[in-house]
């Protein structure tokens, strides 16, 4: 890409991908994603750190000034084009890659920050093993979610905090949750507090993980399989649910009359 090509590229793709220092997207929403990378940045210094769904490559920019050496992937080979050129550096490394199938060693990373990603996969439970894969047993991963959005063209399951919990319960031994607002005015922590019973409505939610479950590791040559029949399991899951809300949604367009026969005709069955 040339800059100009750059720039139409993030222009064409700003509602899917951002680049926190330009202004093509509104700066609260720019502040917003730039100061949860910032939080990170306090607790790795020294490390080695991955940045899994980069994007176009602010925020592995941030962690690079407290970070040894830092590796962002992203899937979209245009974001990490755009991000080598831009962001790349000695320390700061970018190659196309999934969250739940990267090229990395086991225990190769200090720190992993994966930033509203695994409302995008399909296979939440993938993601996480990879991120306890790649980390060290001492290691350490922040993320976050948006919290109860809904499905979207772009958010293949609708995560919560609930949600969030169950995952990293099940892969960490010591998580503490913050809550996450867009904030316009200056702040000590920047829009992001610990989590209570009176903020836990936040935008987003953000959580620090420490203590990697490593039982739950796959081997690299498991992951592919275990990907796939995930995938498939949460295919059908939603596939039962559009059918069960259909008929639901069928019935309740029946006239009483029509309700009545179908009620009879269950009773003899």
């Amino acid at each position: 890409m040339t800059e100009s090509t750059d720039q139409n590229w993030l222009l064409s793709n700003k509602h899917i991908r951002m680049d926190a220092n330009t202004d093509n997207n509104p700066k609260i929403r720019r502040d917003f994603h730039i100061e949860r990378y910032r939080f990170a940045a306090k607790f790795i210094e020294g490390m080695t750190v991955l940045d899994g769904a980069c994007g176009t490559g602010y925020g592995s920019e941030i962690l690079g000034q407290s970070a040894a050496r830092v590796f962002g992937i992203d899937l979209d080979p245009g974001a990490t084009d755009y991000a080598s050129k831009k962001y790349g550096s000695e320390t700061i490394n970018f190659r196309t890659s999934a969250v739940e199938l990267t090229p990395f060693e086991d225990s190769f990373f200090d720190a992993v920050v994966s930033y509203e990603t695994v409302e995008h996969t399909l296979s939440p439970e993938s993601h996480f093993k990879e991120i306890i894969r790649v980390l060290k047993p001492n290691g350490i991963a922040f993320i976050s979610i948006p919290n109860s959005w809904g499905y979207t063209d772009q958010h293949f399951f609708d995560f919560n905090l609930d949600m969030l919990k169950s995952y990293t319960g099940r892969f960490f031994s010591d998580v503490e949750f913050f809550a996450n607002n867009p904030t316009k005015k200056p702040s000590e922590n920047n829009g992001i507090d610990k989590l209570t019973s009176k903020n836990e409505r936040a935008e987003c939610i953000l959580a620090i993980c420490r203590n990697p479950n490593k039982s739950q590791t796959l081997k690299k040559e498991e992951r592919i399989d275990h990907l796939m029949a995930d995938i498939y399991k949460n295919a059908f899951k939603r596939h039962n649910e559009y059918l069960n809300l259909k008929g639901k949604i069928l019935y309740t367009g029946l006239n009483p009359l029509v309700k009545s026969l179908f009620h009879k005709i269950r009773r003899r069955f």
